[in-house]
C-alpha cells in the first residue's frame, strides 16, 4: 500500500501518545480506600432520624403543630 513506513511510524506514535495519556489519567483518578465511609450515616442515626420524621408526621396529620402547650 504505502512504499515507505513512515505512516506506520507516525501511527504508532500518535496512538503510544494516546495510550500513555490515558494510563496516566487512570492512575490520577485513584482514591483513598473508605474515603466514603466517613460521610455515611450509620443505621442507628438513620432509624433515629426517621423515627423522628414518622413523629412528626404524625402530629402534623392529626392537626396539631405541637405549639399546644403554650396556649
Amino acid at each position: 500500500m504505502y512504499s515507505t513506513t513512515e505512516p506506520l511510524k507516525a501511527f504508532h506514535s500518535r496512538l503510544s501518545y494516546c495510550l500513555d495519556l490515558h494510563s496516566t489519567a487512570v492512575k490520577a483518578l485513584r482514591y483513598p480506600s473508605n474515603a466514603h465511609k466517613k460521610n455515611l450515616e450509620s443505621i442507628e442515626d438513620r432509624k433515629e432520624r426517621e423515627r423522628e420524621e414518622a413523629e412528626l408526621a404524625n402530629e402534623l396529620a392529626d392537626g396539631g403543630d405541637g405549639d399546644d402547650d403554650m396556649i
